[in-house]
């Protein structure tokens, strides 16, 4: 099922904002590609057993220095140590971790006894439940506990608090909007304000508080309420990049409005009056759409709009429930596509949770993550950006199995959140990722490893060959003269780091395997071979358990003297590359390798082509100097746009044609 629309919502004080909706459901994702992200590097955070560790996470800049930041954990089960709340039963506790290895080395903040007030009932408050920070320097962070409640002889009301904290972590404002109000007592008695909770880059700060009005919903923050049925507020975010003028744009969720869940997008027209400028409506009852918001330039487009991604993780299939993101493009460039992806988990939550994680491989477009807690043990979902949109295939799947034996630990609820925000958490220029698993009370470090783009070229010397010349350069060396036409394919590979700030040695493994006959023409027999290279072995050391590899070599080097070899289809060729620390700029050195080729002399075949697939791999980067860091060098990857594939060569009338790679 394809489920595609090129809507243009009109938006009168808004660009207009083209839906090219891609909408992807969860399914098995075929073909995923190894992305940055090192599982073999991660780093575990655990917090007391049955606290809800890691239900909500959030790197925090500390100072004025984008290389100062910790990450803030809540754990909303968790029972303080403070004595003020020894009679209180799991009030919850907001905790300050670093980015070491070790474990254990999260501590708890101090309770905020100066808003402790008489009457409250802090039981099971669950602070700690939202933690969000500004995510510039010297900004600020806030805690919230949704369930803060008020108990008199009369009744018992749910309003909800938050706490703002200072960059340093110190508490300075108490928010508790629904005990401000004076209306009726089914109007704010589950109020619960702090459900959602964001804080603007200009310091505003919204609060969700979905049960307000018997679970219409309203959103504080700036006078900022619009009222809407089904619990608007449980999900918040603002955009400076949706609206002309760059005037700020309110996104609000509210997953059960109209049943079938809807988004909107408001703007402030008067000091006090906000009015909905569009309403984005969900496909299927109860899918919960809007249930979570992320505002995200995902395209990279010229005028550096911003686009919309909205999780509906109830979403279902005629026969399954998975969940679903429903991606806005707000350019008018952008096709429009979308594949139908559903998986048999019984309520997997795909789209509970979607951060941004900045640009994560450095091709100058915004990735980002999704959550699908209870699918299995947990997945995260690592989707990459691109011109034309997301692309429509995760390009890594997280899954706890890759790293739990480093912990001896059994995840459960692995990517209920998630947090990024395209922090560099390890300072190696590229963003890293949280992940909390709170039914395993665990946040997980996913450290991402640099890329390397790696360009190659590939000739044939000289480039008009003659089947019936019959002496490569290397035999000729040695004396030899097999009878046999030969020609030399020389490959050239070039590189360039993205983002990288060591030097050092680089280690590549290319493998270039010449295939059997074309197989588009059906006359040719597919067992025979058109070609192949030379293993060569030395007479004296001759033993059939152990032979030299495939003999590589370049123009300038002298070759050794052998006299025997055997037929091999594929030559390997390791190359050393000594880099330096060059941010999008050609290498300028080109490292070659060569080898012979040569033509079998029962195949008269001048028509078709011969097929050569080049592949190689990076076997290790050794920096030249040690880092201060706590953390390990990670090696480089290979991004995905590397050219790596298929080189026809084509024989025609005894000539062979300087062969173009198929890349």
């Amino acid at each position: 099922m394809i489920l595609t629309t090129n809507e243009k919502i009109p938006m009168r004080h808004l660009r207009d904002f083209k839906i090219s909706l891609l909408i992807f459901f969860l399914e098995y994702f075929w073909d995923t590609e190894c992305f940055n992200l090192d599982v073999s590097s991660a780093t575990l955070k655990r917090g007391p057993p049955g606290s809800y560790f890691g239900y909500s996470i959030t790197p925090h800049k500390v100072g004025h220095h984008n290389s100062d930041i910790i990450f803030l954990v809540g754990a909303p089960r968790d029972n303080a140590s403070d004595p003020l709340f020894s009679n209180i039963s799991r009030p919850g506790v907001l905790y300050n971790c670093s980015f070491h290895d070790e474990n254990t080395d999260c501590t708890p903040l101090p309770s905020f006894r100066e808003f402790v007030l008489k009457d409250e009932d802090y039981n099971d408050q669950w602070f700690g439940g939202v933690v969000v920070s500004q995510n510039i320097p010297s900004g600020q962070a806030l805690a919230c506990g949704h369930k803060y409640g008020k108990v008199s002889s009369a009744r018992s009301e749910t309003p909800g608090w938050c706490i703002s904290l200072t960059n340093n972590l110190k508490p300075f404002k108490f928010h508790s909007p629904c005990n401000l109000k004076h209306g009726g007592y089914f109007d704010y008695a589950v109020c619960q304000a702090g459900v959602s909770a964001f804080i603007d880059k200009d310091g505003e700060i919204l609060l969700g508080a979905p049960g307000a009005h018997l679970w219409r919903g309203v959103v504080f923050g700036g006078n900022l309420r619009n009222e809407l049925d089904g619990e608007e507020g449980m999900s918040i975010s603002t955009s400076h990049n949706m609206a002309k003028q760059g005037r700020k744009v309110y996104v609000v969720g509210a997953p059960r409005s109209d049943n079938v869940g809807e988004v909107l997008l408001l703007q402030k027209v008067h000091a006090h009056t906000f009015l909905v400028k569009v309403r984005l409506k969900g496909q299927q009852m109860g899918s919960r759409f809007g249930h979570k918001v992320l505002v995200i330039d995902v395209n990279g487009d010229g005028y550096k709009l911003d686009d919309l991604v909205v999780g509906a993780p109830l979403y279902h299939g005629v026969d399954s429930c998975g969940g679903a993101i429903y991606v806005y493009m707000s350019t008018k460039a952008t096709s429009t596509a979308s594949t139908d992806q559903t998986k048999n988990f019984h309520d997997p939550w795909f789209g509970s949770d979607i951060v941004s994680l900045g640009d994560l491989d450095r091709d100058d477009f915004n990735d980002f993550a999704v959550g699908s807690p209870y699918e299995g043990r947990g997945r995260v979902y690592i989707f990459r950006g691109g011109i034309t949109g997301p692309q429509h295939q995760p390009s890594q799947i997280i899954e706890p199995s890759s790293f739990q034996h480093l912990f001896n630990l059994s995840f459960s609820s692995f990517g209920f959140s998630l947090a990024s925000n395209g922090f560099d958490l390890d300072s190696n220029l590229h963003p890293d990722l949280l992940i909390g698993s709170y039914l395993s009370d665990a946040v997980v470090l996913l450290r991402s490893s640099p890329v390397i783009d790696i360009r190659v070229s590939i000739k044939n010397e000289p480039k008009l060959i003659n089947p019936n010349v019959n002496v490569c350069g290397n035999d000729k060396m040695r004396g030899r003269n097999d009878g046999v036409g030969c020609f030399v394919m020389r490959l050239c590979f070039n590189y360039y780091f993205r983002k990288m700030r060591k030097s050092g040695k680089l280690v590549l493994m290319s493998h270039l395997k010449s295939n059997n006959s074309a197989k588009h023409n059906s006359s040719i027999n597919d067992s025979v071979s058109q070609a192949y290279f030379k293993f060569y072995v030395e007479k004296a050391n001759t033993t059939p358990e152990k032979l030299p590899t495939a003999e590589t070599f370049s123009t300038s080097s002298q070759a050794p003297q052998m006299k025997l070899f055997n037929k091999t289809t594929t030559a390997s060729s390791q190359i050393i590359v000594h880099t330096t620390a060059k941010e999008n700029k050609d290498n300028g050195n080109l490292n070659c390798v060569s080898h012979d080729v040569y033509l079998e002399q029962d195949n008269h075949d001048y028509q078709n082509g011969i097929n050569f697939h080049l592949s190689y791999e990076l076997i290790s980067f050794t920096p030249l100097n040690s880092s201060s860091s706590s953390h390990s060098h990670l090696n480089p990857v290979l991004s995905v746009e590397s050219s790596r594939g298929l080189t026809h060569v084509r024989r025609s009338q005894g000539e062979l044609r300087d062969p173009t790679p198929s890349l």
